[in-house]
């Protein structure tokens, strides 16, 4: 991972509270364990993906800052993602405009390509 990589995944952890893994339980806590989506319930397989069911807290807004309870749910990897899914665009274009304006300026070619997607022969 490029030291660039590096910097930004330390700006993004440093948006959540310190506390954030206390707030995390606390909401699947709050969900009951299961997917407050579709159900699924924490360490079993997922009755439409097969996959082991992890919950996790998403934040409806996005926003790692926003805490708020009613901003907060417990989702499964799939619901998770489904709801992400929109989002993700947008935040891949933002991410690497945030590298390119970071890349020193003789790197930014080897940046450009090592994010190009691989179209193969």
């Amino acid at each position: 991972m490029s030291p660039q990589a590096r910097a930004y995944r330390r700006a993004q952890r440093a948006r959540y509270p310190r506390n954030w893994k206390r707030i995390s339980r606390w909401v699947i806590t709050r969900a009951g364990y299961r997917c407050e989506a579709c159900g699924a319930e924490q360490g079993t397989l997922h009755p439409v993906s097969g996959s082991k069911v992890i919950l996790g807290a998403a934040h409806l807004d996005h926003r790692p800052e926003n805490v708020s309870p009613n901003n907060l749910r417990a989702w499964c990897q799939r619901c998770h993602l489904r709801y992400d899914h929109p989002h993700h665009p947008a935040q891949i274009r933002a991410n690497r405009l945030a590298r390119l304006a970071a890349a020193p300026p003789g790197g930014l070619l080897a940046l450009m390509l090592s994010t190009a997607p691989d179209l193969g022969p």
